[in-house]
């Protein structure tokens, strides 16, 4: 085992049906193993494994490793779920439980992805304090902003790197408005199409992405826009995607107001002032965002 895998407690789980639970048995018994949410029983009463040819990491709290997450192995079907967590228990609610947080410290710029093996690679980057942190294939809750929250000490400036793909971008727009009710900044990294942080760990470019974030509202504007990205030579639709990213407006920092403009604007190939023009007719961005002619 690499001493990158044994300091992050890596580990895989083979394809048999019942390796785990057989290699456990010895010392635990099927209640405890089931209880655990590394077995199951199926309808004859055999025990089986949950998690299998996975890689495997574990999910801690202060207290120790309370579930474990595990990942399909590169290459798998598209039909096999990419992460796969143990079942709840009594120390693992997957509501609140967010991989890696105890890595988190007052001052840390904590990175929202969507697994693992991301998780680790922001942290990793070694730079303005960033740790990743996941919630492996669950929608982030306000359970998990809470841990988040008491685990930083409060709210500050965070950045969100999911996957860069439709999945991601759904992600971000249910995070977002949990986030920033509890007091959150925060800024998106703007990955590029197709990609995932670890992957850019790989080649040496995920930390100028994290670097160079901005606050989340331009990548829901972008996402917005993106669904007339084939008519924007049409004047009708290039109105209807400017309309589109009205709230990502609402919502963002006002200091930032005139710098998302610009965006939607190079975004969409128009002016400026087209984009004013038109959200001044939209009746609840024009208060809200103070967007003007």
């Amino acid at each position: 085992m690499s001493p990158h895998a044994r300091y992050w407690r890596i580990g895989y789980a083979d394809p048999g049906w019942d390796s785990i639970s057989q290699e456990l048995q010895p010392r635990h018994t099927p209640a405890t193993l089931v209880a655990s949410g590394l077995s199951r029983l199926t309808r004859d009463g055999r025990l089986i494994d949950t998690l299998r040819d996975r890689l495997v990491f574990p999910i801690l709290d202060a207290e120790g490793v309370i579930g474990f997450t595990a990942r399909a192995r590169p290459g798998s079907s598209r039909d096999v779920p990419k992460y796969i967590n143990t079942a709840a228990t009594t120390l693992y609610d997957k509501s609140k439980a967010v991989y890696n947080i105890t890595a988190l410290r007052p001052g840390a710029i904590p990175v929202l992805v969507e697994g693992a093996p991301d998780a680790i690679a922001a942290t990793t980057t070694g730079a303005r304090g960033y740790v990743g942190v996941a919630t492996c294939g669950t929608a982030w809750t306000t359970g998990h902003v809470d841990a988040l929250t008491a685990a930083c000490g409060g709210p500050g400036l965070c950045v969100t790197a999911f996957d860069a793909d439709t999945s991601g971008t759904r992600a971000l727009a249910k995070a977002l408005p949990i986030l920033r009710r509890h007091g959150w900044d925060v800024h998106t990294a703007d990955l590029p199409a197709g990609s995932d942080p670890a992957g850019l760990a790989k080649v040496g470019t995920l930390r100028a992405v994290l670097d160079h974030s901005r606050p989340a509202s331009f990548a829901l504007a972008a996402a917005a826009i993106d669904q007339y990205s084939d008519q924007l030579q049409w004047a009708h639709s290039r109105a209807m995607a400017i309309r589109a990213t009205a709230p990502s407006f609402i919502d963002c920092p006002p200091g930032h107001i005139n710098a998302l403009v610009t965006f939607v604007s190079e975004r969409i190939h128009t002016t400026e002032t087209s984009v004013r023009e038109t959200l001044v007719l939209a009746d609840d961005v024009t208060e809200r965002a103070g967007v003007h002619r």
